[in-house]
């Protein structure tokens, strides 16, 4: 028989409108179930997402200072870190890094001189290591001889000017995008020798609530404008795997350290999330079980009479290794064309979900997880490979 008849009697057997019927219910089956299994898996993951990174609930990082009794007060006294109470921070086992804020010891102001407005005001400025900033921008460098200095301001700090330093003194408000344009004069020193620099911001923090330079300009400046010795910290920065553990913060009230973060609301974030992972654990199984059906589903409407029409062809002469790559590439592009649909669909929702999560401050991966790639691919091979066994069993079964 000749090629050209071979595919025209394939066509007609096993392409024919009524198995085309069969074709478009059976992919719709097949993208459901695919895309139900990645959906649940990407939920699942977007939840262990935060439940192991804590930074996305506030505590990855935490400002810890000592309480300030009465009779330091009397007495004038800084309720400051020694080094060995630091090396026992650095050693519990929640504390994973231990930064030291370095805080200007010298005089600072900061002034701004606009067309309709100028005004001065003195302010405080401190540093932190590098790996300790949100989110490092660039020009984020400083070296004896520049005059020009990048700060890093909290956003609450320009929260607390826009709604109370602004409307009292008759100022304009600014927003992040207007106050990065501005340029200030920076002004550090006593009475008896002063240095003015050029100043602006350059990013913003939701991790350090003040205004934060260069490690290198104030170790500089700390040396040159101060006439005794700099005090040891009095607040520290500290990296911690999970900042509700119960041992961790019963570490803290025992040694009356206070924290920026509220441990009791991480707390109680954290148990709901565990709870509803569970809920989440269950979903994500019944998905499963309803996808695998689905498969099932769909395997047998393509290939039910499929196989009937494969049998025919197989006893009036076509060769059963031709009918059977015929019939196995057929699937192959079905199976992985729904597939690929299934991983674009996949990928759209999970940056709209990372966005979505990101305006309230809970941070996700942008891109699924691996495990859901994983499980597409999965999927889609052991599916191929019923299919390839269903298959050969019809046509190499029987003669």
């Amino acid at each position: 028989m000749k090629t050209k008849s071979k595919k025209a009697l394939l066509q007609k057997l096993l392409l024919g409108t009524e198995r085309n019927k069969r074709l478009w219910p059976g992919i719709a089956i097949l993208f459901v179930g695919i895309t139900l299994l990645s959906f649940a898996v990407m939920i699942w993951a977007s939840f262990n997402d935060l439940l192991e990174g804590k930074e996305a609930l506030g505590g990855t990082f935490l400002t810890i200072n000592k309480s300030v009794p009465d009779e330091k007060i009397v007495e004038q006294k800084l309720n400051v870190f020694t080094p060995i109470e630091i090396q026992v921070i650095k050693a519990h086992p929640q504390v994973t890094d231990v930064g030291i804020y370095n805080t200007a010891a010298f005089p600072v102001s900061v002034t701004f001189k606009g067309d309709t407005v100028s005004y001065t005001s003195d302010i405080f400025i401190e540093a932190v290591p590098d790996r300790f900033i949100d989110k490092l921008p660039l020009g984020w460098a400083w070296h004896p001889g520049n005059k020009d200095v990048p700060v890093i301001i909290s956003k609450e700090f320009l929260n607390l000017y826009n709604f109370g330093f602004a409307p009292n003194e008759s100022v304009p408000q600014l927003t992040e995008g207007t106050i990065i344009t501005l340029n200030f004069e920076l002004t550090i020193g006593g009475a008896r020798y002063k240095e003015t620099y050029n100043t602006r911001v350059v990013g913003f923090s939701n991790r350090i609530s003040s205004i934060i330079a260069p490690s290198d300009f104030i170790e500089y400046a700390n040396k040159f404008f101060t006439s005794h010795e700099v005090t040891p910290p009095t607040r520290l920065i500290l990296k911690v795997k999970d900042p509700s553990d119960a041992s961790f913060t019963a570490f803290l009230d025992e040694r009356n350290y206070h924290t920026n973060s509220d441990l009791d609301r991480l707390s109680k974030i954290r148990l709901i999330l565990q709870q509803a992972s569970i809920g989440v654990s269950i979903v994500v199984a019944f998905a499963f079980v309803f996808a695998v059906l689905l498969f099932i589903v769909f395997a047998q409407l393509m290939l039910s009479k499929t196989n009937d029409a494969a049998r025919l062809l197989y006893l009036i002469g076509y060769h059963p290794v031709f009918l059977h790559r015929y019939l196995l590439l057929r699937y192959i592009l079905i199976v992985s064309l729904t597939a690929a649909l299934s991983f674009v669909l996949s990928v759209v929702l999970q940056i709209r979900l990372a966005k979505y999560l990101l305006g309230y401050d809970l941070i996700i991966r942008k891109f699924p997880a691996e495990e859901v790639w994983i499980s597409i691919v999965g999927v889609s091979f052991i599916l191929l490979v019923y299919i390839n066994s269903v298959i050969s069993s019809k046509i190499y079964g029987k003669k």
